[in-house]
């Protein structure tokens, strides 16, 4: 007799001081908790068995993100609000559920149908190119590695002006398709690294599929 899976979708931040946790310190945080939270979570087979989760796209280190999400599968249906009761409290401070649902369809890999990504970056404002500027100015002696990294732009703005700075939205298109780092296409475009402006106001704003709703 075939063993029944439901599969499980959370929507969690990374705020404060854990955003300078890295991505693997981060999926074994969260897995601790899974681990500790009592679900009926459904477990590799093998010698060393572990929870079935699979994590959406890398969070860029010392980013804050309100949108970080993961599939898991369990062995015996419950409740979304369980889950969200359950996890939460066995999650380090800064990491917090914000969402859950128990999924009618068994989830492609987060990685690969999330194709779109919205973050807030602060930049001087003599840094702000325009993307019709970006495409006209440096059209003529863009190399390939350049135009690369414009294809992947959607969206750049200002959408606050502070003094001599601006919060920038930028959103990214083709994350799920080998997209180049944020910290590559900064450096290539704007001749900046990110690691240099402050940290405390790098956020990813949002994820999303442009074919499939997430949650």
């Amino acid at each position: 007799m075939n063993e029944i899976i439901f599969s499980a979708r959370i929507k969690y931040s990374k705020l404060g001081l854990v955003r300078f946790i890295g991505h693997l310190d981060t999926v074994r945080a969260v897995t601790r908790g899974l681990r500790c939270s009592g679900l009926p979570l459904k477990f590799s087979e093998g010698f060393s068995p572990h929870p079935k989760v699979s994590f959406g796209p890398a969070l860029p280190l010392g980013f804050s993100s309100d949108c970080e999400y993961l599939d898991l599968e369990l062995v015996r249906k419950v409740a979304a609000e369980a889950i969200v009761e359950k996890v939460g409290p066995n999650l380090p401070a800064g990491l917090q559920i914000q969402q859950a649902a128990i999924l009618s369809f068994r989830p492609s890999a987060l990685s690969k149908i999330i194709d779109h990504a919205r973050y807030n970056i602060p930049l001087p404002i003599e840094h702000f190119i325009a993307p019709e500027a970006i495409k006209s100015t440096r059209a003529v002696n863009a190399d390939a590695q350049i135009a690369r990294m414009q294809r992947y732009i959607e969206k750049f703005e200002c959408v606050k002006k502070t003094g001599q700075s601006c919060q920038f939205d930028i959103t990214l298109k083709e994350v799920n398709k080998s997209a180049p780092s944020l910290k590559k296409i900064f450096a290539a475009l704007f001749d900046i690294d990110l690691f240099d402006i402050d940290h405390a106001r790098l956020h990813r704003l949002d994820q999303w599929s442009a074919k499939s709703k997430l949650l």
